[in-house]
């Protein structure tokens, strides 16, 4: 199975270019403005099916360049997973209610429960909210933190 790395650029996704794609995606979203069109970007590749329609393709034809210059296409199938995982309760007071995203709170569950790292631990109360690791770079170690939801 080929893996896209990173530092790979993404050039087509199924035979058209990915500018574009991206655009039609966004009109299938909601969105008001250019900025909220493109935000929908994480329905490319991930698509809650509480709140989407799965996709028409069967599998997916990606066509990048790697950092060395070489253009490869990879076709891929989609896959499913199936999580059963409720939306965390919104939050209220006497003065404001809160909403919640239930698309995008399904994509970061997704997001979290794939790509998580696990070796800094999180307050409890904030785990849902983002996560944090160590990472080498250039010999010296930097803390990341990646926010799901603020």
């Amino acid at each position: 199975m080929t893996k896209l790395t990173p530092g790979v650029e993404v050039l087509y996704w199924n035979g058209v270019p990915i500018k574009r794609a991206i655009e039609r995606n966004g009109e299938n979203q909601a969105g008001s403005n250019p900025g909220a069109l493109r935000a929908g970007l994480d329905n490319l590749t991930i698509r809650p099916l509480v709140t989407s329609l799965p996709p028409d393709e069967e599998w997916l034809d990606i066509t990048y360049q790697t950092p060395a210059g070489e253009i490869l296409t990879v076709k891929l199938e989609w896959l499913v997973y199936n999580s059963d995982e409720q939306p965390p309760p919104a939050r209220t007071t006497k003065k404001k209610r809160a909403a919640i995203d239930i698309k995008k709170t399904k994509i970061n569950q997704l997001k979290k429960k794939f790509f998580t790292p696990q070796e800094v631990s999180v307050h409890q109360r904030f785990e849902d909210n983002f996560y944090a690791e160590v990472r080498k770079i250039g010999g010296r170690d930097f803390g990341h933190i990646r926010l799901f939801s603020f």
